[in-house]
């Protein structure tokens, strides 16, 4: 089991780690995310777990797509 540990990095580090594990892309609805600092330890192996991690962190949803899954906050869906 490939863990991967990220001590107060911003969102964007994560993501861009976790684009470069999987073919499908993860898109932040909103990019002011990317700025936020988190505290995870994620499987590299277990590519949805990981997604559920990261947005109950954020307190978002997955939204799927053909292409790619895009994490929504509440905030975003309501336009802010």
């Amino acid at each position: 089991m490939r863990v991967v540990t990220y001590e107060d990095a911003t969102v964007q580090e994560v993501v861009e780690d976790f684009n470069r594990y999987f073919d499908r892309k993860l898109r932040m609805a909103q990019p002011s995310l990317l700025e936020r600092r988190v505290t995870v330890r994620l499987q590299v192996e277990n590519r949805e777990r990981a997604i559920e991690i990261l947005a109950a962190l954020l307190d978002g949803k997955i939204a799927s797509t053909k292409e790619e899954d895009l994490l929504t906050t509440s905030s975003a869906l309501a336009g802010n």
